[in-house]
């Protein structure tokens, strides 16, 4: 059964994804998601783009 609840949902973290984690030199990981803005950190695995958002 596919409900496209989901579908929408994963877009959303797409897009929250995109705004919250560029950097100067490209993505990081959110250290922290309950602060506005979120806090940042350093690094980012650089399969992350390629890999994870497959899967959502």
């Amino acid at each position: 059964m596919r409900r496209e609840v989901y579908r929408e949902r994963a877009y959303d973290y797409y897009l929250t994804q995109k705004r919250f984690s560029r950097v100067a030199n490209g993505w990081t990981v959110v250290a922290d998601v309950t602060t506005t803005p979120p806090k940042l950190g350093d690094l980012t695995s650089g399969y992350w783009w390629s890999e994870q958002m497959k899967y959502w």
